[in-house]
């Protein structure tokens, strides 16, 4: 079958499987080819997690009997370097098409590096790319630590061609919860005792992330979080590698995603906000960069429309707006219009035009829904 010329590679390519290759193909990746009946332990493999109730373990050997399609691409990493060269491999949507399945009906994959790193490919990415699973660069296997597979998406960033591809997540629930509370870092690092952290030769100060939670819980249970940085980026995240990393909250780049056993490419810098578990940690003075500032009377500050909006607040009568020492006032959503968050020596403050001064919350920690009975 003679595959149309692809948008993404920019060149035509053939895929061709027939018949008798699908039936033994789907023989060989079914039942007992997960307990790799029949293979030597010296086959390296990729396994698909969630497509099936039991994860499907494909050896390398399985991948080469498709048909190869062979590209040009070009990686470009988070500095702006172009790395060309060609790369021979299987794509995704066929080894899924084999399997009975669409690449493009998938809500979301997650690519598991060897050495722990991680990336999630959202389902817009999914729909209009193609993965390649590739086994060779320029001609030649490769390199042991780039083995068995190496994922790579063309017209998309180098942080998703993972290396050492060893799994294949399937993700049936990518929903980010609604923002129903704000917590500010800001703040928050005023509040913890942080830890040194070395970062690019300077030490700075870190919170470790099990603490951030443990002492400012969410309001609801979560398996994932989503992190908005300011240059748009947006990087979906698991509990599991969360939860052993840290935030680094002071110099440069700050706020920092990072951890000793994350690695380098799992780090997210100038995180404007997280969110988790219907909550989200706010970086105001990242913010800033981002939505500017606006002036209302003689006071200039970060309107709080534009953040509720940046960030994706719930809609609510009214909103209660805390300080780090407990005191807290409401303000009906009628009066947000008029409302401003801004840095005085230091620490954040609101501002709310033509309401009582006692509005102005100093310190501010927290922002969250009221609940009317």
């Amino acid at each position: 079958m003679k595959r149309k010329n692809s948008p993404v590679f920019g060149r035509t390519y053939f895929v061709s499987v027939v018949g008798v290759l699908l039936f033994a193909f789907l023989t060989a990746f079914t039942g007992a080819a997960v307990d790799a009946a029949g293979h030597s332990e010296s086959e390296q493999y990729v396994t698909i997690a969630n497509l099936e109730q039991d994860p499907i373990k494909i050896s390398l050997a399985d991948l080469q009997e498709f048909s190869a399609v062979n590209v040009t691409v070009t990686a470009v990493n988070a500095s702006g370097r172009e790395n060309t060269f060609d790369a021979e491999g299987v794509l995704f949507a066929d080894v899924l098409t084999a399997l009975g399945f669409d690449q493009a009906e998938l809500q979301a994959i997650r690519l598991v590096a060897g050495d722990g790193y991680s990336i999630e490919v959202a389902q817009d990415i999914l729909a209009i790319r193609d993965i390649l699973l590739a086994y060779s660069i320029d001609g030649e296997p490769l390199a042991a630590d780039a083995q068995p597979l190496r994922a790579i998406i063309p017209e998309e960033r180098a942080m998703y061609w993972v290396r050492n591809l060893v799994t294949i997540e399937v993700l049936h629930s990518t929903e980010t919860p609604v923002v129903e509370g704000i917590r500010f870092l800001d703040t928050i690092a005023g509040l913890e005792e942080l830890v040194p952290y070395e970062y690019h030769g300077s030490t700075d100060q870190a919170l470790a992330f099990a603490t951030l939670i443990a002492e400012h819980p969410v309001r609801h249970d979560w398996e994932r979080l989503t992190f908005t940085a300011s240059d748009d980026f947006v990087k979906h995240e698991t509990k599991g590698n969360a939860m052993g990393a840290y935030l680094k909250l002071t110099g440069d780049q700050a706020p920092v995603f990072l951890g000793p056993d994350l690695p380098g490419g799992m780090h997210v810098k100038d995180i404007t906000f997280l969110a988790v578990g219907g909550d989200a940690f706010v970086s105001m003075a990242q913010v800033e960069t981002v939505l500017g500032t606006t002036t209302i009377g003689e006071t200039t500050g970060v309107a709080i429309l534009d953040l509720f909006a940046y960030i994706g607040m719930a809609d609510a009568a009214f909103y209660e707006f805390a300080a780090a020492d407990g005191y807290a006032v409401q303000v009906a959503a009628a009066d947000l219009a008029g409302g401003l968050i801004l840095f005085v020596d230091g620490a954040l403050r609101t501002y709310f035009h033509g309401l009582p001064r006692n509005t102005a919350v100093r310190d501010l920690y927290s922002v969250n829904l009221v609940e009317m009975e």
